[in-house]
């Protein structure tokens, strides 16, 4: 069967670059979202409930893994993307039409956490499922490739929202952008996903999972089966992914965070918008690389460099000036694109056919609930506690040396990893 590749690149990243999009809009507008959603309660708590909805959607994620890695293994790659780039249009396009406290009450922010909900859902197949179809629709020596675009496009997403929230508040009157403004970028994404449902649906199946299916290998219930037969490789593929959630997390959330106090909304975005356009391209780059050299050493470098760097980091950032700011930025960026190059294609070759995307789904969206989501709560409360706005070098340096005693455990050629005990089918 021929595939077209850079139709399906386009197909099975456009749902990722949505998911993302809104991700950052909804951080960068999150004041206002405070103030229509929660206008009864003072500012903290309204704030504290306003990234408290956010928080739901990181907790749900291990519930859509559960699900797609289910419907992707049993019923095909192909359904598992349709059924997610439908949630994903759906949910992004609703927040941008939700009315508000004052029009419907209480309605309105039970509304918010159902739309909340629904994304964390969308987003932990979104990217599990397209990582597994673009890895199997490709060459064998265009698995780190394959893999690395997946997040790239999560870089995108993360780029053009933080452009869309610049736009917005640059040439929006503040009171036009709390009536209506902040729903114009929401809103967009509506024509870009449609767009995605209808090339999704002319897709072809992974013929991987079209032969899996022919020999009969597919199994009823391919979630108890990774985790009763495979359980092993989970808690390895679980750790191995913890050097991406926390440095993915802090990345997108607490350090833009820390920069908008420092230096106002518009510099940070500014700041931000440059690292994640340079990490786009860079994953890509590392991806390419992986394809030569295979897949434990740009992990492995990734994470002796946070373990080296993850103290500098939070300590140019405690400098308070842009060009310190800049550099921390530039070498969290670097170090973090090694590990996004590498992960997709370890996690996928971990697992066989019949059971890849529950698998992987398993052990990526629960290390991002347990470890990614929680890091930036983490890294504040260890500031306030050891008194200092470097402390949070202790998330980073933790995590990497849970992937290091995750690889020390596996077994590695030149061309891919496998975790021991479990042979690869492909």
């Amino acid at each position: 069967m021929n595939y077209d590749w850079k139709k399906i690149v386009l197909r099975v990243t456009v749902g990722n670059i949505i998911n993302f999009y809104s991700f950052v809009l909804y951080g960068c507008f999150s004041q206002i979202i405070s103030q229509l959603f929660f206008p009864t309660f003072d500012h903290f708590v309204a704030m504290m409930l306003t990234f408290g909805v956010f928080a739901t959607g990181y907790l749900i994620r291990p519930v859509g893994a559960l699900f797609f890695g289910y419907m992707g293994d049993r019923f095909g790659r192909k359904k598992a993307l349709l059924l997610s780039i439908m949630m994903v249009t759906f949910t992004t396009t609703a927040f941008g039409l939700l009315p508000t406290y004052h029009q419907i009450g209480a309605y309105a922010p039970f509304l918010l956490i159902l739309c909340r909900l629904l994304q964390g859902v969308s987003m932990s197949g979104e990217e599990t499922a397209a990582a597994v179809f673009l890895s199997e629709i490709s060459p064998k020596n265009r698995q780190g490739l394959a893999g690395s675009i997946i997040l790239s496009g999560v870089y995108i997403g993360l780029l053009l929202g933080s452009i869309m929230a610049f736009i917005m508040t640059s040439i929006i009157p503040q009171n036009d952008l709390v009536t209506w403004g902040w729903r114009i970028p929401f809103l967009l994404s509506f024509f870009f996903g449609v767009g995605a449902i209808l090339l999704r649906r002319k897709q072809a199946e992974s013929i991987s999972f079209m032969q899996a299916k022919a020999h009969h290998l597919l199994v009823k219930n391919p979630v108890a089966e990774v985790i009763l037969t495979q359980g092993k490789t989970v808690i390895k593929g679980i750790l191995a992914t913890t050097t991406l959630a926390v440095a993915g997390y802090l990345f997108a959330i607490y350090i833009p965070s820390q920069l908008n106090t420092q230096f106002g909304i518009q510099t940070s975005m500014l700041v931000c918008s440059l690292s994640f356009f340079i990490i786009a391209i860079f994953v890509v780059l590392v991806g390419l690389w992986v394809d030569k050299i295979g897949f434990k050493w740009p992990t492995v470098l990734s994470c002796v460099g946070f373990i080296i760097f993850s103290y500098p980091i939070f300590f140019l950032l405690s400098k308070q000036t842009i060009w310190s700011a800049l550099l921390a930025e530039f070498i969290l960026l670097i170090l973090l694109g090694l590990s996004a190059g590498s992960l997709m294609p370890m996690l996928i070759q971990s697992f066989p056919v019949h059971t890849r995307l529950s698998g992987v789904s398993i052990a990526f969206n629960f290390s991002m609930t347990l470890f990614g989501s929680t890091a930036p709560l983490l890294a504040l409360y260890l500031t306030k506690l050891l008194n200092t706005p470097i402390a949070p070098f202790i998330c980073l340096m933790g995590a990497a040396l849970l992937t290091l005693f995750s690889l020390y455990y596996t077994k590695h050629d030149k061309n891919h990893i496998q975790f021991e005990s479990l042979p690869i089918a492909s």
